[in-house]
């Protein structure tokens, strides 16, 4: 008789069981009861179907106290509100699980949590520190920005308790802040965007200040311009506190006029352009190859011209190509051939002439290639031979003149017969590096509003190209077209090469977004 009870005990609860479907509480409190919790919490954490998260949600408020962390996690993938998780995260945060719990109330954007966010993005440990400004930024609470402009401007950064790329210190807290206070919009950060942009003692986190700084749009544009003229008292007092180069204040925010373009913008360009300040000249013209307004080719010319500074003249030779300024190429020419320039000259002459030529300049410069190479090659010989202290100097310089005309060369070759569209996004998937990354500059050169898209899928596989130069050369054609179609590819390569060798370069994607976003509104 008692066999029989049990018997019928049991089917009745498997039918129970069986009856619980995944749009009941019933059946998420039984998966996280069971010893399959885990596997629980990683299927809640992908559901798509609304009736679900729902169920899910309430059994996960009724286990967050016993598992912060794995709810946590849950909540960040899911990016979603729920009171009675939100409550829970909070109660956590004293506890080991707590730079879980920020992430997690950070993604959910429980607002009513910032006091306690605040006050853990001040916290000593390294972790939390890191987890509240992130939380911070996702919830972007314009209550924040007094924290994060604290953070961002933090002068003594926590140093890695041990080495390796995955350990949070002060250095992260403060570039994600940075990146939190563009993302607010506030303009009460700019400020701030301004000072952390000279803040520069564990590492640089001008990257992170520029992409902040380019959401801000005319705001940031005049209080770039009134720092540079000497019209901001309150932060020149400050540089002068913080023993801030005079030279080299403020000229880094130009070249974020650059990203930011405008009649105000391109007119402070143009007069640092033709000013001899130093740094904030050089930056200047690198800010105006950057934005290539067309009437910065004749005064670019011009510098290139007069100039004797390497670093102006290297600026300027490298900004011309970017702009669409026929002359230019004369100039180039002229230059390349010209035995008695500097080397140094004639090899970023060249290379403008291969980036903005086309094949009616092959022919002329052909000879003048071959001619320098040769030169070149025999310079290097003659100076290894010579066994002095500069001959290793000069037999290097020599080299590197001699491959430039050969990259020269053999781009003009490429680009004989090739003067449409289609042709040069063919020659995007080309072996040879230096022709891959001419194709990015010139599909974003022949692009019409109409081809934009077309030819922003077309560069995308070079974001992620093994050669540097390439990607460097993607970067700037996805911005100049400013496609929102490239967004994903962009977006993609931060996430699939974060931490790599080319993690240097992930600021540079971040700015490529802000550019391509502000240019679309």
């Amino acid at each position: 008789m008692r066999k029989a009870t049990s018997f019928f005990v049991a089917i009745v609860l498997i039918a129970a069981c069986a009856e619980k479907k995944p749009t009941t509480r019933e059946y998420w409190d039984d998966l996280l009861a069971s010893d399959k919790r885990s596997d629980a919490f990683a299927k809640i954490a992908v559901l798509k179907d609304k009736a679900q998260i729902d169920a899910a949600m309430k059994a996960l408020g009724g286990v967050v106290s016993r598992y912060p962390a794995q709810v946590a996690g849950v909540m960040e993938r899911l990016a979603m509100y729920d009171a009675d998780v939100a409550k829970g995260l909070r109660a956590c945060l004293t506890t080991t699980a707590a730079p879980q719990c920020l992430r997690g109330l950070g993604a959910m954007r429980a607002v009513e949590a910032v006091p306690e966010i605040r006050q853990a993005a001040r916290a000593t440990d390294a972790f939390i520190r890191s987890a509240a400004v992130t939380a911070l930024r996702w919830m972007r609470a314009k209550d924040a920005v007094e924290t994060l402009g604290e953070v961002a401007l933090d002068r003594v950064m926590t140093p890695r308790a041990t080495p390796g790329p995955q350990r949070p210190s002060g250095e992260m807290a403060v570039r994600e802040a940075v990146l939190g206070l563009g993302e607010i919009g506030d303009p009460r950060a700019i400020p701030t965007l301004l000072k952390a942009i000279w803040s520069e003692v564990w590492t640089s986190v001008f990257p992170e200040a520029r992409v902040a700084l380019v959401s801000f749009g005319d705001v940031a544009v005049n209080a770039i311009v009134a720092a540079v003229d000497g019209k901001d008292a309150a932060l020149a007092k400050w540089a002068k506190e913080w023993k801030v180069s005079e030279e080299y204040f403020p000229a880094k925010a130009i070249l974020v006029l650059g990203d930011l373009g405008g009649k105000v913008a391109t007119e402070k360009l143009m007069a640092l352009a033709r000013s001899d300040s130093g740094y904030q000249q050089v930056f200047a013209i690198q800010a105006l190859g950057n934005l290539a307004p067309a009437e910065a080719g004749p005064v670019l010319v011009e510098i290139a011209k007069k100039s004797t500074t390497a670093e102006v003249l290297q600026a300027a030779l490298t900004a011309l190509p970017r702009l669409n300024y026929p002359p230019a190429i004369d100039f180039c020419l002229k230059a390349m051939g010209d035995k008695k320039a500097p080397g140094l000259k004639r090899l970023f002459a060249g290379l403008a002439v291969s980036i903005a030529g086309d094949e009616r300049h092959a022919a002329a410069v052909g000879p003048i290639a071959r001619a320098a190479a040769a030169e070149a090659k025999a310079r290097a010989a003659v100076a290894a031979a010579k066994k002095t202290p500069d001959a290793h100097a000069e037999a290097g310089e020599a080299r590197d003149l001699s491959e430039a005309f050969q990259t020269v060369e053999a781009r003009l070759t490429a680009a004989k017969g090739c003067a449409a569209l289609d042709c040069w996004i063919a020659k995007v998937r080309d072996a040879n590096p230096r022709i891959r990354d001419l194709a990015a500059y010139k599909v974003a050169r022949l692009a019409t509003a109409a081809e934009r898209d077309k030819a922003a899928a077309a560069i995308a596989p070079l974001l992620s190209d093994k050669e540097h130069g390439v990607r460097r050369a993607a970067l700037y054609a996805v911005t100049r077209l400013g496609a929102k179609s490239a967004l994903p590819a962009l977006e993609n390569v931060i996430r699939s090469e974060r931490g790599t060798e080319f993690k240097v370069l992930i600021p540079e994607y971040q700015l490529a977004i802000a550019r391509i976003g502000r240019a679309q509104g």
